[in-house]
């Protein structure tokens, strides 16, 4: 639920700036596949 509330945030706030702010998460995984950790990117211009 929380990721969805920050989704929503971000895009209400790209529709009022033209720089884009941007939210990445990729699931980390091992060199067998197993799950490692989660990194969250957020992008924010300047």
């Amino acid at each position: 639920m929380t990721t969805l509330f920050t989704r929503e945030r971000i895009v209400a706030l790209n529709h009022r700036s033209k720089k884009k702010i941007a939210l990445e998460i990729i699931d980390l995984k091992d060199d067998e596949g197993n799950a490692k950790g989660t990194l969250v990117r957020f992008k924010i211009p300047c």
